[in-house]
């Protein structure tokens, strides 16, 4: 379920044996290293070299893997080399994760762990405890999981690794998801994010908020969904951004569920139809692509179940009950046939359930009694793994004992031989074991530190040049502002004065929010609140009048808005501060109220002044000024409606974001 760890532990370890680059070629690798393994010595480099081997065949054959880690394990053992028995334990270990055999996988990384433990080496310790939780996830033993997630924090957080704490907290937070304790599994997965953003590790922010999101719609608590709807919004963004199609996808998969749960269908199908397009483009058929169709299926199962359908004229994509049950029919059945495949009976069990709700209501009863029959059969051959699966934790603890008091035996006998050895000959070993220890440490230090330096300078590198474009067209616009400023001064005609005085005023609104994209950390966006409090003073610095007063009143949540909202609406706030000062104050004080909050899939703005108001009967839709033409403009832009209130003499604009939008459309 969890490889990210797997990728990280693999490409750490081949670096840390001395083996730089990722494998380009693993089969021309392979069979040089086969030439040159029947001439080397029985040493340490040989066990390093066989390590290597067995990394490679993990990723490309884990049956030859197998024989070739069995090898490595006798032939350190008969050297004593503790080191490359731990590695010959994880080496086992990877490649029966492979072979889904997850039982021997976490037996060996805890093995692994017990022969680094004595040696000091926290960095392979942290390693083989968390992969060790990662095998216990796999196997549902979520207790054991979390004890080995919890140990590998800790060595984490000792040794100071940011990169390593942040995944364990992510993994425990994925534990405690599928314990269903909610609330515990969002704290993990907040902290776990944070750290993420310290980094500036894109992916993993993108996926954490995919994570929380999920988290949030499982979590059966009032708010909960909308809170999921927010986190999968900057998800979708951020996976946007990255050009991760296949993020997207999975996010747009979420949303889906999502909306089924709130009985959204139009939104639900939408969502999935938009995943299934993009895992089709893809060539992807896998168990990701399985869930956007079994989602598609239950939107339309649930859509004719509701019975909501009112003819041709709706927002589903259907016409009729019939037409979206044979929709969810074979959207299911496709589901069904590839979980089916690749063995992920649990979700099988439940499109299974599905498809004979979908037959029922079609009238075709006896398809219903044959789903609800294999649905019924899954579910008992479920339960019956599931006990196996226990009876065969419970013997992995027991074969784990037995292993452990044998490598304490092996100890023991170590210790006594060593007793025997000469003071010099101990002397020879010890400055021999710590003279290595200290140039291998060193190399390693020295590999992580080369690595970490140049991931910095690449966030750092893509962050400038974000930062910079933003500062460019801030420049840019800066000069038409001053152009615009110096054809003000040399004109006389008092109208044009003041026309390219709104211009110029336009022209900075917008410089601003580039101004806003190049200052602070977020390139997607802009805090909305802060912006307008700038532009207020922006505008009050150009049109207020020697001695005037203008107040402002501003009850705005912090809310994060895309660039293409952002412009629009900074645009529409700043024609209705000069509107203020133009008609409602031009020489007296005043006072203008702002407010803005979350409506049912977008944002309502409310903008007020202390002036007397327009004119009863007034329709801003009819106007014919060049401010009102240009508002109602913008106000469609961002999908939204531009309205005056009468009675409490204040503008409205309902609009929603660039996601918001996407999904309307």
């Amino acid at each position: 379920m969890r490889k990210i760890l797997f990728v990280l532990c693999f490409a750490i370890s081949v670096l840390y044996v001395g083996i730089a680059g990722a494998v380009l070629n693993t089969k021309g690798q392979i069979d040089s290293m086969l030439k040159e393994l029947p001439r080397k010595k029985n040493d340490t480099d040989k066990v390093l070299m066989l390590y290597k081997m067995c990394h490679l065949y993990s990723l490309s054959n884990p049956y030859k893997g197998l024989p070739y880690a069995k090898y490595m394990m006798g032939l350190a053992t008969q050297i004593r080399y503790a080191r490359g028995i731990g590695l010959a334990h994880s080496s086992l270990a990877y490649n029966y994760e492979k072979l889904s055999d997850f039982k021997a996988a976490a037996q060996n990384y805890e093995l692994s762990a017990k022969v680094f433990e004595p040696t000091g080496d926290s960095f392979n310790v942290q390693i083989a405890y968390a992969n060790a939780g990662n095998m216990y996830d796999e196997l549902g033993n979520y207790g054991r999981a979390l004890e080995f997630d919890f140990k590998a924090l800790d060595i984490a957080e000792r040794m100071g690794e940011k990169g390593a704490i942040q995944i364990d907290l992510g993994n425990i937070g994925i534990v405690y998801k599928e314990m269903e304790k909610y609330g515990e599994a969002i704290d993990y997965n907040d902290r776990s994010l944070k750290i993420a953003l310290e980094l500036k590790d894109s992916l993993e922010v993108a996926r954490l908020f995919a994570n929380i999101a999920n988290c949030y719609h499982l979590w059966d608590s009032a708010g909960n969904e909308q809170r999921a709807l927010d986190y999968n919004r900057r998800a979708f963004l951020l996976n946007k951004i990255l050009g991760d199609s296949a993020g997207q996808a999975r996010v747009l998969g979420n949303t889906g569920s999502i909306y089924i749960a709130l009985k959204k269908y139009d939104s639900a199908i939408f969502c999935n139809t938009e995943a299934i397009k993009i895992y089709r483009q893809g060539g992807s058929t896998g168990n990701s692509y399985a869930l956007v169709l079994a989602g598609l299926g239950e939107a339309y199962y649930r859509l004719a179940k509701d019975s909501i359908l009112q003819g041709p004229k709706n927002n589903y994509g259907v016409s009729s009950k019939e037409e979206a049950l044979a929709l969810s029919i074979d959207n299911s059945q496709q589901a069904l046939a590839i979980f089916m495949a690749i063995g992920n009976l649990e979700v099988a069990s439940h499109v299974l359930g599905n498809l004979g709700g979908a037959y029922a209501l079609q009238g075709n009863y006896k398809n219903a009694y044959e789903m609800i029959i294999k649905h019924n059969d899954l579910k008992d051959s479920m339960d019956k793994v599931n006990n196996l699966e226990k009876i065969a934790n419970i013997e992995t603890e027991r074969a784990l004992l037995v292993k452990e008091k044998q490598i304490e035996a092996d100890n023991r006998k170590s210790l006594e031989r060593k007793f025997f050895f000469s003071v010099t000959g101990l002397l020879i070993v010890i400055l021999s074991i710590v003279g290595w220890n200290f140039y291998r440490q060193r190399k390693l230090t020295a590999q992580k530190t080369k690595l970490a330096n140049q991931k910095e300078v690449l966030l750092q590198e893509k962050d400038i040049l974000i930062k910079e474009i933003h500062h460019r067209v801030k420049n840019n616009l800066q000069v038409v502002v001053s152009l615009l400023d110096l054809q003000t001064a040399n004109t006389e005609d008092k109208v044009a004065k003041r026309t390219m005085t709104e211009s110029a005023a336009r022209v900075k609104s917008i410089s601003l929010i580039h101004r806003f994209l190049y200052q602070h950390e977020d390139v997607t966006g802009i805090e909305y609140a802060h912006f307008i409090r700038e532009l207020f003073t922006q505008v009050v610095t150009v049109f207020k009048t020697p001695g005037q007063t203008i107040t402002l009143d501003e009850q705005v949540p912090e809310t994060i808005l895309d660039i293409d909202t952002a412009v629009p609406m900074g645009l529409i706030l700043n024609e209705l501060l000069i509107n203020s000062f133009k008609y409602a104050f031009p020489t007296t004080d005043g006072n203008i109220s702002i407010t803005m909050s979350a409506s049912d899939g977008g944002y309502n703005l409310t903008y007020k002044d202390s002036g007397s108001g327009l004119p009863i009967g007034y329709d801003p839709k009819k106007a014919t000024t060049m401010g009102m033409t240009i508002m109602l403009s913008l106000a469609r832009q961002v999908g939204g409606t531009f309205t005056y209130d009468h009675a409490q003499n204040m503008f409205i604009i309902n609009f929603t974001d660039l996601l918001g939008r996407k999904l309307i459309s």
